[in-house]
């Protein structure tokens, strides 16, 4: 196996929103969205093309019902759920996972650029808030 930091983090098993069988949530570690997400792939592939049809769908499915979670939970007005494939596309870790991106009305005041690094307090203020054990 290849060596990657979300395999790394896994194996820590800290910070996580959700994990089951397949799959775990983690917070972006430089969000461009209050409540950045990831849901990723327990087992390592390098991108969406190599991943199993069956768990492809399950991750999908994950990211739906989080996305609602997060919808409810920090009211966003929107959200975005996307992968990238490859380093051109803006894959910056070769290991497969789904964004999910609240999107809130320009007014709101919290929001991060990708240059930022999510600070620990607010990390923790959206574990406790984002942190679910079912989703469905």
């Amino acid at each position: 196996m290849p060596d990657c930091i979300f395999c790394d983090i896994y194996k820590m098993k800290k910070n996580l929103l959700f994990e089951d069988d397949t799959c775990f949530i983690i917070l972006d570690k430089y969000p461009t969205s209050k409540g950045h997400s990831l849901v990723i792939t327990k087992k390592h592939y390098k991108n969406m093309l190599e991943v199993d049809d069956n768990i492809l769908e399950h991750c999908f499915k994950v990211a739906k019902y989080f996305g609602i979670h997060i919808k409810e939970k920090l009211n966003s007005n929107g959200l975005n759920v996307s992968t990238n494939i490859g380093e051109l596309a803006g894959q910056v870790i070769l290991h497969f996972h789904i964004h999910v991106l609240p999107r809130y009305e320009k007014k709101i005041k919290y929001v991060y650029w990708k240059d930022r690094e999510l600070n620990e307090e607010d990390r923790q203020e959206l574990i406790k808030l984002l942190k679910i054990d079912k989703l469905y």
